[in-house]
């Protein structure tokens, strides 16, 4: 076994670490940076790893879009056909969840990441990455998921670093393609777009063990976000906004 395959192994190993996982989105990127720097081996062209199923507008696939890191649970119950691009699933879950759409995202399934290909993406600056990468635009649902019972992540925005836990609840196959996703339920309604993630939600909605008093707020800060309802969610807008995604 050569040095090159060995820290690509470690390198595995320690993403996967609660301690990794725990880090800030700027930390996770120095520890990248880091780990990406040992070499890699030649000629070893990257190959995405898909395993799912090939007749893909044949199948409605139900998924459950949960929110991570939030108590109450805040999710959406959707159907998407199985040839939607993640690209297409990302603009769903936006519309389900009731994002606004301005902020980078990407899914992780098998270790490989599905998002934009860079010259698509507007960094401000560059930012490497050595993870496996395959094109959001391009690749579908059904190529991927192998079957029911399914889980992966979605990630938007990688400041507030909003991660979804999506679950493959059933896959069915059906007569028509879907014309468009459809919510079929959902709980509560998703944070306002750059509250500053997981605890600055925490603090704006005065969520049971966050003292408030130990860190210097400004009340603008409140102002901005006080028409903001954390229990409201309407099934029939969002559905009425899906109905504008055509796929």
């Amino acid at each position: 076994m050569d040095i090159n395959h060995i820290m690509a192994m470690l390198s595995k190993d320690i993403r996967k670490t609660e301690a990794y996982q725990n880090l800030s989105p700027s930390e996770k990127r120095q520890i990248d940076n880091l780990l990406g720097s040992s070499p890699i081996p030649p000629n070893k062209k990257s190959t995405p790893k898909r395993s799912g199923r090939r007749k893909q507008s044949t199948f409605t696939y139900q998924l459950k879009v949960s929110l991570k890191g939030i108590r109450p649970p805040i999710w959406r119950r959707i159907l998407v056909p199985g040839s939607i691009t993640f690209h297409q699933l990302h603009t769903a879950i936006q519309a389900a969840m009731g994002w606004e759409n301005y902020h980078l995202y990407n899914f992780e399934l098998n270790d490989v990441l599905l998002e934009l290909p860079d010259e698509e993406q507007d960094f401000g600056l560059f930012l490497p990455s050595f993870r496996e990468k395959a094109d959001s635009k391009k690749e579908r649902l059904a190529d991927w998921v192998p079957a029911d019972k399914f889980k992966f992540t979605y990630t938007y925005d990688f400041g507030d670093d909003w991660e979804h836990l999506i679950l493959v609840e059933k896959i069915e196959q059906s007569q028509e393609k879907l014309e468009h996703p459809v919510c079929l339920k959902g709980k509560r309604a998703c944070p306002p777009e750059d509250c500053g993630g997981v605890y600055g939600y925490m603090l704006l909605t005065d969520s049971p063990g966050v003292d408030k008093d130990a860190y210097d707020i400004d009340e603008e800060y409140y102002e901005h976000y006080k028409d903001f309802d954390p229990e409201e969610f309407d099934l029939h807008q969002v559905n009425d906004d899906l109905k504008q995604l055509k796929l």
